[in-house]
């Protein structure tokens, strides 16, 4: 075990802590009784002291790392693929998250979209001239 638990605020173990927990474990404690003793999750005790699962949960969440920018390719996709035929649920879903972030949304202010679809949807004339 290397010296980086000890040094790392992040984590909830240190060594001192690792040692006593795989000590109980190895007397035929269970994790979650190690987890009460500790003040720590069931997951938490068995992610420091298996080594199966805690490999298979690295994987697991490496693999949610490498989805981020995967998220962004698609919805640049999405972007470049755009037609008027989805374009209200797509402006008024643009509407709503660029309300807190102050963005233009085909280079027209969040404002302006807003009245524009509440007006339409009032009218009943949800469609755009192409």
């Amino acid at each position: 075990m290397g010296t980086s638990i000890e040094i790392d605020k992040r984590f909830k173990v240190n060594n001192k802590i690792l040692r006593e927990m795989d000590s109980l474990r190895n007397s035929g404690a269970s994790y979650y009784r190690i987890a009460k003793i500790f003040g720590i999750s069931k997951s938490t005790a068995q992610y420091w002291l298996d080594d199966t699962y805690r490999d298979k949960a690295r994987k697991k969440n490496a693999k949610r790392v490498h989805q981020r920018g995967e998220r962004y390719k698609s919805k640049k996709i999405q972007e470049e693929n755009f037609t008027w035929d989805n374009a209200m649920g797509y402006i008024s879903k643009r509407v709503n998250t660029s309300k807190y972030k102050d963005e233009l949304i085909f280079g027209i202010p969040w404002q302006y979209w807003d009245i524009y679809l509440k007006n339409e949807w009032r009218r009943g004339k949800l469609k755009l001239n192409r």
